[in-house]
């Protein structure tokens, strides 16, 4: 019986054990694949980036930092702090996208068991920082 619960709670806790997907940084971007599944990588471009916020999901036991990435008109992926390239990806997403403030992860970590979302970028139609 308690295998069960250890298991059922695991399932609650988190959505897969492990990385689900995998960034790559390309020339001018990313690609964003999620795994397991036979579909083409996401590409995004840094210019096409439209917005990005900085949140937690509340994993039970633990949280999980999670970005959203608005895209293309519209379009959306998350990426996660388990997801392969997410080191990479964050040095990168800073470097290419201005005025991110250097403390974003404090303020989304803490308090815990929050979800602290934050903007940390935001294009306007010309393609100038908001």
């Amino acid at each position: 019986m308690l295998g069960w619960l250890q298991k059922r709670l695991r399932a609650v806790r988190a959505p897969k054990e492990g990385p689900t997907c995998s960034v790559r940084l390309t020339e001018d971007g990313f690609t964003f694949h999620e795994l397991g599944k036979p579909a083409t990588p996401v590409c995004v471009t840094w210019a096409g980036v439209e917005e990005v916020r900085a949140f937690k999901r509340d994993l039970f036991a633990c949280d999980m930092i999670c970005l959203g990435v608005v895209y293309g008109g519209g379009d959306y992926v998350e990426v996660w702090e388990r997801d392969y390239g997410y080191g990479d990806w964050l040095k990168a997403m800073e470097a290419h996208l201005p005025g991110i403030a250097a403390n974003w992860w404090d303020k989304v970590a803490f308090p815990a068991f929050a979800a602290n979302e934050t903007l940390l970028y935001r294009r306007d139609a010309e393609g100038h920082r908001l």
